[in-house]
């Protein structure tokens, strides 16, 4: 499992797009849209940081079994892209309660359930989210900018925690 700032840092820049959203649509109160602005980039640098960290790992070589891709799994999530539609005063404090609450819950909900790697940026950066199954039987999540992977082929990944891998591209 990747760190408790990883984690974070995956949480906060999935929601990055959905934060953009939120400042545009609060482009009235400049303090608070360029804060959010901030906050937005700040993570989405944090993501591609992270990226680039696993990146220079000591890859392993691993084989695969099976490979299911997951990316249909952003689908669900996206709806939660809805809330800044629902008519949230975020200058209200009372409002404001109410969505950091909502928001407390999903993000709680999001990194319980493993859903970090569900993430529309690394989606625009054209990785995949795979399921594999590899040979020894272990499953893991993998990252890839593969279209497909087939049954028996082997690949090298950088570990980003006890179940979730990174592809590294051949050399």
């Amino acid at each position: 499992m990747p760190s408790v700032l990883a984690r974070l840092t995956l949480f906060l820049s999935s929601y990055a797009p959905l934060v953009i959203i939120v400042a545009i649509l609060h482009r009235g109160n400049r303090p608070l849209a360029l804060l959010l602005a901030a906050g937005a980039s700040a993570s989405a640098i944090g993501l591609f940081a992270f990226v680039h960290a696993l990146g220079s790992l000591n890859p392993l070589t691993i084989g695969i079994q099976r490979a299911t891709r997951k990316d249909s799994e952003v689908t669900g999530y996206l709806m939660a892209y809805l809330f800044p539609f629902l008519g949230v005063d975020l200058t209200d404090p009372s409002e404001r309660l109410a969505f950091a609450v909502l928001f407390a819950l999903v993000a709680a909900l999001y990194v319980r359930s493993n859903l970090i790697y569900v993430n529309p940026l690394l989606a625009i950066a054209r990785f995949n989210l795979f399921e594999v199954e590899l040979d020894n039987g272990r499953v893991l999540m993998l990252l890839s900018k593969a279209g497909y992977h087939r049954s028996g082929s082997r690949i090298r990944v950088a570990m980003a925690g006890s179940f979730v891998a990174l592809e590294r591209p051949d050399e």
